[in-house]
């Protein structure tokens, strides 16, 4: 039953997505949605506390520490990302953290990774790669010759910050049951959100977009009750690179939600998508389905 939390936030996700999206585009900041959004995730870990935590053995306190690191750092190179480059470049991009965690699982012998499962990794990564590319506009370089080296940058920062976030996965699956499975979330993203002030003086320079402030909310409230559910079942399993290829369904989750349910948030993505891009959706689609198809036969 644990492997279906996953799942759930996988579903649940692409809401988020398409409120920062509408908040976005009512005038929100990247930097302000960032803070707003770390802290609302971290309230969101907090809850955690109603469910009476054993004590932590504090010995291991430095793993929770290196995951609330490892979380600002993905936070951090992913706003960077963002800001050079195009979300159709970064969403993309974002699906090598698979390949990322199966490789840290490995290494630290979390996992012992049967054939099959690295196979649905590599399947996995190149679904969400499929699902999230967009075609560009053709007169992008003539216009502006700086897209075409900021591509580059925008490629270097995002699997920079999959790294991060990668290693978050990994160290609470690998130090759950020393520090305490419930206590590592907690006192990580405590951390984290202590971290995540930094970002402040970045945020005030935006302007305020009071109009977006509550699809700002809603999106990170859900964003935030997605990462409970997801780490809940990565700490319980301590299989972070199958809990991760489930999770990978987002991908194909949020191209449904976008195409069925999108007007709803004033999104035009569904008039706006191209044929050549449909048919490289649907690709993405069926080897997603398989990366999942070869977990469940594993």
């Amino acid at each position: 039953m644990l492997f279906l939390l996953p799942l759930f936030s996988a579903l649940i996700y692409p809401f988020g997505g398409l409120w920062i999206k509408q908040s976005q585009e009512l005038g929100a900041g990247p930097w302000r949605i960032a803070v707003l959004g770390n802290l609302i995730i971290a309230a969101c870990f907090m809850a955690l506390l109603l469910l009476r935590p054993a004590a932590p053995d504090w010995n291991y306190v430095g793993w929770p520490l290196l995951a609330g690191c490892c979380f600002f750092g993905g936070q951090f190179f992913t706003v960077l990302a963002l800001r050079i480059g195009d979300v159709s470049l970064v969403a993309p991009v974002m699906g090598c953290k698979i390949l990322f965690v199966a490789l840290y699982s490995s290494l630290l012998g979390v996992e012992s990774l049967a054939p099959l499962v690295l196979a649905a990794a590599g399947c996995a990564a190149l679904a969400i790669f499929l699902l999230g590319w967009k075609d560009r506009d053709p007169t992008d370089a003539t216009v502006n010759p700086a897209r075409k080296k900021s591509a580059w940058l925008t490629i270097c920062l995002s699997l920079t910050s999959c790294a991060f976030f990668a290693g978050v996965d990994t160290v609470f699956a690998h130090a759950g049951k020393s520090f305490g499975s419930l206590a590592i979330l907690i006192t990580g993203m405590g951390f984290f959100a202590l971290l995540s002030l930094i970002f402040t003086p970045f945020a005030i320079r935006e302007p305020a977009a009071p109009k977006s402030r509550k699809a700002n909310i809603l999106g990170n409230i859900v964003f935030g009750v997605q990462a409970v559910v997801l780490n809940f079942a990565n700490v319980m399993l301590a299989q972070p690179t199958i809990v991760n290829i489930i999770y990978s369904s987002r991908g194909l989750f949020g191209i449904t939600h976008t195409w069925f349910i999108g007007h709803y948030f004033e999104n035009t993505e569904r008039q706006e998508t191209s044929k050549p891009t449909l048919v490289r959706r649907c690709i993405g689609a069926a080897l997603l389905m398989l990366s999942i198809a070869l977990v469940v036969l594993s």
